[in-house]
Parts: structure tokens; C-alpha cells; sequence
């Protein structure tokens, strides 16, 4: 059976972690440079217009996927919703 944390010694459960001390102290010096610096690590260009065409290929075909999903039966209902009737009323009454 293991023992619990209240059965072991005084000492051994009064003492804080090592980490604890360690963890709260932070150099000021990086802090303020990131504050002022909104540029990334490694990134020496951020022009859009640089990424490889693989990319822009990507991001067509993704819009393309998009849009026939949206407007695959686009027309259904045939009918009246009754959040659009609902709606409707509503904001006739508040512009009235």
C-alpha cells in the first residue's frame, strides 16, 4: 500500500518545490522587447504574395469545396421558416 501525504514526515511535506522560486523571477529585458516587436522569429518576409503556388492552389480549392457545399440545394425549403417570418415581424416592430 502506498502511504498518503499526511503520514509522512513534518519536513518532507513543509518544504516547497525547487521550481517554485525559479519559475517567478523572468528577465524584464525580453519582456519589453516582445512588447514593442510584432515581428516573427524566423520570418524574414511576410509578403502574401511570396507564398508558393502550391499554396494559392490550396486555398482555391478550399473556397471552391466551400461554395458548392453552401449552395448545394440552396433552394430548399421551398417554404417559409418560421425564424424568417419570426424575424421578419420583429424587426418591422422595432423599426415602426
Amino acid at each position: 500500500m502506498a502511504r498518503s501525504a499526511s503520514s509522512k514526515p513534518p519536513a518532507a511535506r513543509a518544504s516547497p518545490p525547487p521550481q517554485a522560486t525559479a519559475v517567478s523571477q523572468k528577465p524584464k529585458s525580453k519582456a519589453t522587447k516582445r512588447k514593442n516587436d510584432y515581428s516573427s522569429e524566423g520570418v524574414e518576409d511576410n509578403d502574401v504574395f511570396l507564398l508558393p503556388g502550391s499554396d494559392f492552389q490550396l486555398v482555391l480549392a478550399i473556397t471552391v469545396l466551400a461554395a458548392a457545399v453552401r449552395l448545394f440545394r440552396i433552394y430548399q425549403p421551398t417554404s417559409v421558416v418560421f425564424d424568417e417570418v419570426q424575424y421578419v415581424l420583429s424587426g418591422y416592430a422595432i423599426l415602426v
